[in-house]
């Protein structure tokens, strides 16, 4: 293909000349790519009067253009289209997917209009507060008292003890929101080797397959009655409505790290919610500059217990358990992320010790003299296109996971950062179980240590059939 360009303050218009298709499309991207290396510009206008061909492989990346060009801020549009590319459009249901105008100068006008991130037209900010992180704009979703749900304890997974007595399966429906480990699958033969960390964001599960190293995900329908159950060692899961959406926008174009970000949103809660209790739940909308995730190399069973006795993420196995991102594996995308909170500087008896510690495996040697403690886990998404102005939380996300290209679900390093982010923010008050999950494991949560000071633990199960093993 020729190529041809202009620029108009932050504004390029490319000329385009020859068949838009397989080899054409290629040339288009690298063109982009060099052009952006050498010329700042925020919106980008594609000229098509000199394209007389148009395949599938044209429209990919016109799309994945129109998605990275917007994911920053920016417009894209299209004009001057000939009939056969038009009509391809329509063909294909693309004509929808662009802004198309017909000649340059409305395309110009409109990609030249001035852009900024902004919370929705007629809903005026009701907070704002500015830290050395970033700008925080909040509003109130409702004053309810949520509750997060806890299946299995941290310390099965850290431990490598998750057998087929210790998974619980659950019902898409009852994990709108929530984190954890698991998989799915009828038989344990097909789930248990599969286990691995698992989000579900408006009920969309995603989750990593610890047996084979790959990522996948599922969207059910809406009002699904289905029997399939998530098969899971251990999870956190939403009870209840958000409290608060936040939008944020970071001070470093770089971003800043997970945990700052967290940090801010813990003192936030606490200024804005009177009685808050220490833990805080996360659904994030998240457009980070750089990505660092983790995955398990095995799945976290009795059978693969470490030798030395130590858990999974002491540094003498991190490296046979994990397959960490030393550098960021994902940069300038789109995540959904499912995270919980605690301040360890708040007074957090006012939950339930033995729930709290299943959570985040609170002890002094975990703690180490940390104010924050957090867990995240993260769908990473290519070409998805950020809308820091979406009005309504759960309909983006379902947005995202219709239209984007999922490519991994992750533990998410608190090294992550972030620059936007649309957050959504439960105050947890209460912790609980399901009643059948502790009437068929009713736990103590006795710690002991033995000869060798191997953290143990006991077991005291309230019915035991004959033909139980021995945890």
């Amino acid at each position: 293909m020729d190529f041809d360009r202009v620029k108009q303050g932050d504004v390029l218009t490319v000329s385009l000349s020859g068949r838009l298709e397989g080899v054409g499309a290629q040339e288009l991207d690298n063109y982009i790519a060099d052009t952006g290396n050498n010329c700042h510009f925020v919106s980008l206008i594609l000229d098509m009067d000199g394209v007389n061909y148009l395949s599938s492989a044209g429209l990919r990346m016109l799309l994945s253009l129109s998605k990275m060009i917007t994911s920053d801020g920016g417009r894209f549009a299209l004009c001057n289209l000939q009939q056969f590319c038009m009509d391809v459009m329509q063909l294909t249901g693309f004509q929808n997917a662009f802004n198309i105008f017909k000649t340059p100068e409305e395309a110009q006008q409109y990609c030249g209009s001035t852009i900024q991130l902004q919370l929705p037209a007629g809903k005026p900010q009701q907070n704002r507060l500015e830290t050395e992180n970033g700008s925080f704009d909040f509003q109130t979703i409702s004053d309810n008292s949520p509750a997060l749900t806890i299946t299995g304890e941290l310390v099965d997974i850290l431990h490598s003890r998750i057998n087929q007595k210790l998974i619980w399966g659950r019902k898409f429906k009852e994990l709108n929101y929530s984190l954890g480990y698991g998989a799915l699958g009828n038989l344990p033969n097909d789930f248990l080797p599969a286990i691995g960390p698992l989000l579900t964001i408006n009920g969309t599960m995603f989750w990593h397959n610890s047996d084979t190293g790959a990522s996948d995900y599922m969207i059910p329908a809406g009002n699904t009655n289905s029997d399939i159950l998530v098969q899971t060692g251990y999870d956190l899961a939403l009870k209840g409505s958000f409290n608060q959406l936040i939008r944020f926008t970071s001070s470093d174009t770089n971003g800043i790290p997970l945990e700052n970000l967290y940090r801010d949103l813990l003192k936030i809660t606490a200024a804005h919610k009177k009685n808050f209790k220490g833990l805080l739940w996360c659904s994030m909308i998240a457009y980070a500059s750089s990505v660092r995730g983790r995955n398990l190399t095995q799945a976290p069973l009795h059978e693969n217990h470490p030798d030395n006795g130590k858990s999974i993420d002491h540094p003498s196995n991190i490296s046979t358990w994990y397959k960490s991102d030393r550098l960021p594996e994902h940069r300038d995308c789109v995540c959904l992320i499912s995270g919980i909170a605690a301040d360890l500087m708040r007074d957090l008896s006012d939950y339930s010790e033995i729930l709290l510690d299943r959570i985040f495996y609170i002890n002094p040697a975990s703690i180490g003299g940390k104010e924050i403690m957090t867990q995240s886990h993260a769908a990473i998404f290519r070409d998805a296109a950020y809308n820091h102005k979406a009005e309504d939380f759960d309909n983006e996300c379902r947005r995202i996971c219709n239209s984007a290209e999922f490519v991994r679900a992750c533990e998410l390093q608190n090294t992550t950062n972030i620059r936007h982010a649309i957050i959504a923010t439960a105050y947890i008050d209460t912790l609980e179980t399901p009643a059948q999950y502790d009437a068929m494991y009713a736990r103590t949560l006795d710690y002991k240590l033995n000869k060798n000071n191997i953290l143990l633990k006991t077991y005291h199960l309230d019915k035991v059939s004959n033909d139980e093993e021995e945890i």
